[in-house]
């Protein structure tokens, strides 16, 4: 495996060439020096890095916003909702991954950072579809009912006009036959 040297502070130490052709943004760091390193994609995707940058910050931020720092890269795992900054000054959600790297008494961790701005963005989009749907679905609800409402308001009065015919018949034959007495009457 082939090595170059890097010249970092405070210490310099050895990256494999292979991390500089990775076409994924990747971080090393050295949690004993303080050393940090970035691959040319991540230094293209994201800027130039240095231990500062990284720094805990005193400010509060949301889940969905919290900016990387040095301890993020030595916890072993993938996290999410964390932002870095990119090249244009945006705040770009990222997902990273970070894996021990060498020995464990060297405390080295290769972290491959991703930005997640489309799934993100597609996450938001579905979200929103699913309160759209809800509010299609109550407002189908709602009509659903008022459409059961007006078929028992229509059979109300079928029955109203069926039970009036049933009573009219009836009582057509006794207005009949009480003309025809009233005629009869008469002679």
């Amino acid at each position: 495996m082939a090595v170059k040297k890097l010249k970092l502070e405070p210490q310099p130490f050895l990256a494999p060439e292979g991390l500089y052709a990775l076409p994924t943004s990747v971080l090393l760091y050295q949690k004993s020096t303080g050393t940090l390193w970035a691959n040319p994609c991540f230094e293209k995707d994201f800027g130039p890095v240095s231990a500062t940058r990284f720094l805990p910050s005193k400010t509060l931020h949301l889940i969905q916003e919290r900016p990387m720092h040095l301890n993020v890269l030595s916890m072993i795992g993938r996290h999410e909702g964390y932002v870095l900054q990119n090249t244009r000054n945006e705040k770009v959600p990222v997902e990273i991954k970070t894996a021990q790297y060498g020995d464990a008494s060297e405390e080295m961790f290769l972290t491959m950072v991703e930005d997640v701005s489309a799934k993100v963005a597609l996450e938001k989009q579905v979200i929103q579809n699913h309160l759209e749907l809800q509010k299609a679905f109550e407002q189908q609800k709602q009509i659903q009912n008022a459409l059961i409402q007006t078929a028992k308001l229509a059979s109300l009065g079928e029955m109203a006009t069926g039970i009036a015919h049933e009573l009219n018949q009836p009582l057509q034959a006794i207005l009949g036959f009480s003309q025809e007495m009233l005629q009869l009457e008469k002679f």
